[in-house]
């Protein structure tokens, strides 16, 4: 072998390797932050749930239902809402248990809907306030229930990802650092 033959094994053999470890680091790096902006997308997202949903539906419910001169009409556009942020993030999610309780938030939304059509056309005063308190407060609570769930899910989901990010990361440092010894190694013992 000449000298130049050998000159590029020693640039093959000193060049590739990190080479490959900075485009393994990168993918993989690349790929934990794509998952990670989902997950957080998904929880900014399902901030912009309303708080207050329950307590401002059922209150705009209840001025409905005893025909209040409070009362701004059926909270529809609410509803209509939250189901809206609900298919958003049904869309985008990922884990179960963070689509089992999504799934739910949408049923619940669309049944909610019913409900409140079904009041509306319902003339008597005594059965409207049964239906508002067997219908429209059980589901408010449970939609909101399940959003707050789905937070918790995704969150636990964000900290097991920024778990895993961590893990994998000193794997690969101490990938790195055992094939730097040995390429050092195999470069001085020639």
């Amino acid at each position: 072998m000449n000298m130049q033959s050998q000159l590029w094994k020693m640039i093959l053999i000193v060049a590739v390797p990190p080479m490959i470890i900075i485009i393994a680091i990168a993918f993989i790096g690349i790929g934990s932050a794509l998952q990670y902006h989902a997950i957080l997308n998904n929880v900014t997202t399902a901030s912009d749930f309303n708080q207050n949903f329950k307590d401002d539906i059922d209150l705009k419910m209840y001025y409905y239902v005893i025909n209040s001169q409070y009362s701004e009409g059926l909270p529809i556009k609410e509803v209509q809402s939250a189901e809206a942020i609900a298919l958003k993030l049904f869309d985008t999610t990922t884990e179960n248990d963070s689509l089992r309780a999504i799934s739910s938030v949408l049923n619940l939304c669309r049944n909610l809907e019913e409900k409140i059509q079904q009041i509306a056309q319902t003339k008597e005063y005594d059965s409207r306030m049964e239906q508002l308190e067997n219908n429209i407060y059980i589901l408010t609570d449970l939609i909101q229930r399940y959003m707050y769930n789905y937070l918790y899910y995704e969150a636990a989901h964000l900290n097991a990802l920024q778990s895993t990010m961590i893990t994998n990361m000193i794997v690969i440092i101490c990938i790195v650092v055992v094939l730097s010894l040995v390429l050092l190694y195999f470069l001085l013992s020639k």
